[in-house]
């Protein structure tokens, strides 16, 4: 792995999230968790995990490009203790694309078989940078830069999920205070520190 002062290079890409509550709830009704890579020791790809309550919802999905991107993914990249997903699903191939404008309107197009979800984010809002590194189990995340949306959507084979953003104090970590559950954190980089 290359080196990058005291530590490994373990992965680099963007971390794309967006999950939904409807108002006065205390669990999602939809979650994407989306990670594009642009390096890892077993290649690029994505890597999404996907769910949605609801008849016109989708069960907990784990999917991906790159089989073996996904189990890298699984772990070492994943923080299980903060993420909506059960461990262990098995992965299914996926068609990904992306459009819209990074700045303003970016969306993800997911095709899992016959199903197609799509989440998208708007009402972008500036770039933060990650303030402090997040270290957790011998490996830290180092560099990132956050764009929060204030509004998000995300459908299922056409039909919309019902809910909304919402703020999540998870986030007091890495900016020094809780924001939308609907952002995306590109040049993410996490490393190895054990």
């Amino acid at each position: 792995m290359a080196q990058t002062g005291n530590s490994n290079l373990l992965w680099t890409g963007a971390h794309w999230i967006l999950y939904l509550r409807r108002p006065g709830e205390e669990s999602n009704s939809g979650s994407v968790s989306l990670y594009r890579t642009s390096y890892s020791p077993v290649g690029e790809g994505q890597v999404a995990l996907i769910a949605a309550e609801g008849d016109s919802g989708i069960a907990p999905t784990f999917c991906s490009d790159n089989p073996e991107l996904a189990k890298f993914i699984a772990e070492n990249v994943i923080a299980w203790r903060v993420s909506p997903f059960p461990q262990g699903l098995p992965v299914l191939d996926a068609r990904f694309t992306r459009g819209g404008d990074v700045g303003s309107d970016p969306e993800w197009r997911i095709e899992i078989g016959e199903d197609m979800v799509v989440a998208s984010w708007t009402e972008v809002g500036p770039p933060i940078i990650m303030e402090r590194p997040l270290q957790s189990a011998g490996k830290a995340v180092t560099h990132s830069v956050l764009f929060f949306s204030d509004t998000a959507e995300m459908t299922v084979n056409g039909s919309p999920v019902e809910g909304e953003p919402f703020i999540r104090e998870d986030w007091r970590g890495a900016i020094g205070r809780p924001d939308s559950s609907c952002c995306f954190a590109l040049s993410e980089t996490m490393v190895s520190t054990g």
